[in-house]
């Protein structure tokens, strides 16, 4: 009975093998992974949702993370407290970019967006000023 069950599971194993095998052989075309950095220069931090997997990434304020793509050009999208923060559309240059002394595909910042600055109020006018110092006297 064992030796029957042995031989089954040895079976199944060696049918898992050949068809991962056959799936990742010479004959399949696979996408290649693209390699890039995404700087966070912003306060917050960002919530990015993995593109090949269902995991979110998070990138900390004033950090960086590495971030695998498998498309040459994609939309990268970051989340700040569930609100959408940052959208840019990212294409993919291979090893076109230098960051830390590597080599990466693509180079994306979240920068925080500028309010407009208020306009500076004008100079005020106020009363004239007394000089004070030698030679000047006053009535108290």
């Amino acid at each position: 009975m064992t030796r029957e069950r042995f031989s089954i599971i040895l079976a199944l194993g060696l049918v898992v093998v050949m068809s991962w095998a056959g799936a990742t052989g010479a004959g399949a075309q696979a996408l290649a992974p693209y390699t890039g950095v995404i700087q966070n220069h912003s306060r917050h931090c960002i919530s990015i949702p993995s593109a090949n997997s269902g995991a979110t990434l998070i990138v900390p304020p004033g950090g960086f993370i590495e971030y695998v793509a498998w498309n040459p050009e994609f939309q990268l999208i970051g989340y700040s407290a569930g609100r959408p923060y940052y959208c840019q559309i990212i294409r993919v240059a291979p090893k076109n970019y230098q960051f830390m002394c590597k080599s990466y595909d693509f180079l994306a910042e979240i920068r925080p967006e500028e309010a407009p600055g208020k306009p500076s109020p004008g100079r005020k006018n106020g009363p004239a000023k007394k000089p004070r110092g030698e030679g000047v006297e006053g009535l108290g």
